[in-house]
């Protein structure tokens, strides 16, 4: 079948795999709610298993101890791999990578707080009930690690109601203005 976007492909020789993980997940999402939202699960499933390839059609066989059915299910084949690829990182292991991310440079603000994101999910900090502190971390990482002094110091004169989206947009502005200033024009890629 010919497609208008890019097939997920997971790199099963990538360093982090449950990162890799993530991100073939939020792909294969993305395409069956926006592009293939008419596809029927079992269809789904069908190409979520072919986009995995050899080695993901083998650990589906033969190491999740998925059910007939559940393999028709996209949410179960989804929530098997989330188990499989489940970091198995020690929380704190988790909690100092975060502490020392800092935004690389030419990346967009966008993609350091997706990573950013992506870390602290591991690192075990909401509470029961909310998201709360995993969101709090992500702010104070992200003013942290910011690339831009001025937007580390922008962000740093917010008051305490500061939000994510409100902390993004903000550094979003910053790297906009600043681009602006040198005549360069950084594309921003969405990634909230």
């Amino acid at each position: 079948m010919m497609t208008d976007f890019p097939i997920p492909k997971l790199d099963w020789n990538a360093e982090n795999k449950s990162n890799e993980w993530d991100y073939f997940k939020q792909e294969c999402e993305t395409i069956f709610t926006n592009i293939w939202a008419d596809k029927k699960p079992e269809q789904q499933a069908g190409y979520i298993t072919m986009w995995l390839g050899r080695e993901g059609l083998d650990l589906i066989n033969t190491r999740l101890e998925l059910s007939a059915e559940d393999k028709k299910d996209p949410k179960a084949i989804f929530k098997a791999l989330d188990d499989y690829f489940a970091p198995r990182c020690h929380f704190r292991t988790a909690r100092l990578e975060l502490s020392k991310m800092v935004q690389e440079p030419g990346e967009t603000v966008d993609s350091f707080v997706t990573r950013l994101k992506v870390c602290a999910k591991n690192c075990q900090l909401k509470c029961m009930h909310c998201k709360k502190d995993t969101t709090d971390r992500v702010i104070d990482q992200l003013i942290a690690g910011v690339s831009d002094e001025q937007t580390q110091k922008d962000l740093l004169g917010k008051d305490a109601k500061l939000t994510l989206d409100d902390a993004i947009k903000a550094a979003r502005e910053n790297a906009s203005s600043k681009s602006r200033e040198t005549g360069s024009i950084q594309s921003i890629a969405i990634f909230t």
